[in-house]
């Protein structure tokens, strides 16, 4: 149980003072602002050596830029995996198709009145599918 006697206020008061003291005190700002003028006076003396080194690096085409993106190994996989994913059912899709209008050819092997051609076409989509299928509920993600 909480301590009903126990004021927050009164005890943060005298640290919020000392904190207050501290981050307003004059050396420190003085201090401060001497770090600070020292860093612009660095930069500003390093800026045209630095400027030179980019602009000659332009001419002479060996300037590069280094780009380090987060998990852009990961992201490329799933892409890969997605295209992978995507064109084995156009494929798939093309097999049932062309099994259809196989169905209708002349002059064809028959098996119970079905082109035996578009048979083995609907049963290879068939393989496929389900492939994928179990592939895609392997991996657990839909």
């Amino acid at each position: 149980a909480l301590d009903e006697s126990f004021n927050v206020v009164e005890t943060a008061e005298p640290f919020v003072k000392r904190y207050a003291v501290n981050r307003f005190d004059p050396k420190e700002t003085v201090e401060s602002l001497g770090d600070f003028v020292q860093d612009v006076y660095r930069l500003i003396q390093d800026m045209p050596y630095d400027l030179g080194t980019i602009i000659r690096k332009t001419r002479d085409g060996s300037l590069g830029i280094n780009m380090n993106i987060r998990n852009i190994d990961r992201f490329t996989g799933e892409v890969d995996r997605s295209f992978n994913r995507l064109s084995f059912s156009i494929v798939i899709a093309g097999i049932l198709v062309g099994s259809s209008f196989m169905v209708q050819a002349e002059g064809i092997p028959r098996l119970f009145g079905v082109s035996v051609v578009s048979l083995v076409g609907y049963i290879g989509a068939a393989v496929l599918g389900l492939w994928l299928v179990i592939g895609i509920i392997r991996s657990g993600r839909l």
